[in-house]
């Protein structure tokens, strides 16, 4: 529960929502965070699909995570061998 004065995380990402879509003002001398937040993400919405990675690259980076999950995934590799500290 937040005390008054203060906000929860959900709270901010509506206020950065509501601020993005233009169902709420940024007033100026409000929260500098926020615009700064907020004039970022539309600079980068304005770019679209020019930061976009081409598919190639964008398929090496899926199978890269894939790999990362599954390692995450497996078991412990230290429960079929030897402990290390001995």
């Amino acid at each position: 529960m937040s005390s008054e004065g203060t906000s929860t995380p959900d709270d901010d990402a509506e206020r950065f929502a509501a601020s993005l879509d233009g169902s709420a003002d940024v007033a100026p001398g409000g929260d500098p965070d926020l615009e700064r937040e907020v004039e970022l993400a539309r600079r980068l919405g304005a770019l679209g699909g020019a930061l976009d990675p081409d598919p190639q690259a964008r398929e090496r980076a899926r199978q890269r995570l894939i790999a990362a999950l599954a390692r995450e995934a497996r078991p412990d590799d230290a429960a079929d061998g030897p402990s290390r500290a001995s």
